[in-house]
């Protein structure tokens, strides 16, 4: 995401907290995802992804909120093949988006399951390094996409509670490419704690 999109995507976000009403529910958030996935015993063969997301919801309904999300982190895939040099593919990506989020729990229950759906923005730089050879940018990718997710949070105090969701994401469709079938479909299972202000 590019500096200007960033600042007005967050002054939006400044505007809509001090233009709601003072009774109105927010809820802050904090979570992270990291996965790891080993090809075989050659330790040079692998992918892992970390990524970290901050969140704003407000409540306009019981069980009902917007939330207001931005995601930043990289996904890695190192590959080894006998004697050739090692090749690395890093993937660097930033997500901001908006999900509508419906609550199958009242905000006093201890166990809080949710369901959400929504849209975002995606920008993303695919870099390849070679061993010995340095490091190229092979692609970049920049768009909206449609993203969903499940999870529950549970309630630690009256305000504070512990959070775990699946979210889900696709690559842009992009209408150039006529060997695309369809866009590669994302997830990342997230940790993390929710505030309610």
């Amino acid at each position: 995401m590019d500096l200007p999109s960033f600042k007005k995507y967050f002054f939006a976000l400044l505007i809509l907290v001090f233009t709601f009403p003072a009774h109105a529910i927010m809820e802050l958030g904090a979570s992270a995802s990291y996965r790891r996935s080993q090809f075989d015993s050659n330790k040079d063969n692998y992918q892992d992804m970390v990524s970290y997301t901050g969140s704003l919801s407000y409540y306009f309904w019981e069980l009902s909120a917007l939330e207001f999300n931005y995601t930043f982190g990289r996904a890695t895939t190192s590959t080894k093949l006998g004697s050739e040099a090692r090749q690395i593919v890093q993937t660097k990506f930033q997500m901001y988006g908006v999900d509508l989020v419906y609550s199958f729990a009242g905000r006093d229950a201890a166990f809080q399951p949710y369901a959400k759906i929504g849209l975002a923005r995606i920008d993303k730089d695919i870099l390849r390094e070679v061993e010995g050879l340095g490091t190229t940018k092979i692609d970049e990718v920049n768009g909206w996409v449609p993203t969903g997710g499940v999870g529950f949070k549970v309630k630690l105090t009256q305000t504070f509670s512990f959070k775990v969701g699946l979210d889900a994401w696709t690559d842009p469709i992009d209408d150039n490419d006529d060997d695309q079938d369809q866009p590669a479909l994302d997830y990342a299972v997230r940790a993390g704690f929710s505030w309610f202000l």
